[in-house]
């Protein structure tokens, strides 16, 4: 995905994004703030599978998308939302425009620091997941089906789930027009995307085992 310009309304000066520090790594982001309206009070966060571009100078087509988004939840009035701030987190901090070629990055990044690297980067990920969720008003669920081995992606979904459940906040995910489920048929919240818009954003509810209903 190649990179693009943020939209007008973003605060430039306000981007922060935050990466796993590692001599050997450099193709991280593990965390993307944006303001969208400086008199907003709230924040909202994205949790999405994995980042593809966009960085603390320039965007991509997904980011601008979710951006575009939160911004109109914002703007409509029966949502009585009032949002200053995007932050836009990941499962899988590693950089990967194709997500059927996330399997292939993962393992090359196993192969270049070891397992034991590769948990630590995905640990402290979690950890800014888990933040981000703590200081933010919205939580807007959006990771996918797995591109990764199943049980990896469980595993930090879970612990993303049996956490936001303690916290007593709404969740939510994207609702697609002409869907006729709103989850995956795995029972995952569905992607973004960049080529076309969900209808709303519905509220779920967590399930024990950490799995999510309607």
């Amino acid at each position: 995905m190649k990179p693009k310009p943020y939209p007008k309304y973003v605060r430039k000066k306000s981007i922060i994004k935050t990466d796993f520090k590692h001599q050997a790594l450099k193709n991280y982001r593990t965390w993307l703030r944006a303001t969208i309206e400086p008199k907003g009070m709230e924040n909202i966060v994205f949790i999405g599978m994995n980042p593809s571009a966009a960085n603390e100078v320039y965007s991509d087509d997904t980011v601008n998308s979710l951006l575009d988004y939160a911004k109109r939840l914002s703007e409509e009035k029966t949502n009585q939302m009032n949002i200053k701030n995007v932050i836009i987190t990941n499962i899988i901090p590693i950089y990967e425009s194709n997500s059927s070629s996330l399997q292939n990055a993962y393992e090359n990044v196993i192969e270049k620091i070891g397992s034991s690297e590769m948990e630590k980067i995905i640990k402290s990920n979690l950890g800014k997941v888990l933040r981000a969720i703590r200081i933010s008003d919205y939580i807007v669920l959006c990771w996918g089906n797995p591109y990764i081995n199943d049980v990896m992606h469980r595993k930090i979904t879970s612990s993303i789930l049996e956490s936001v459940k303690h916290l007593d906040k709404e969740i939510f995910v994207f609702n697609f027009k002409k869907d006729s489920n709103v989850l995956t048929v795995k029972g995952h919240p569905k992607h973004y995307g960049y080529t076309r818009e969900p209808e709303e954003i519905i509220s779920v509810d967590i399930r024990p085992y950490y799995y999510l209903e309607i």
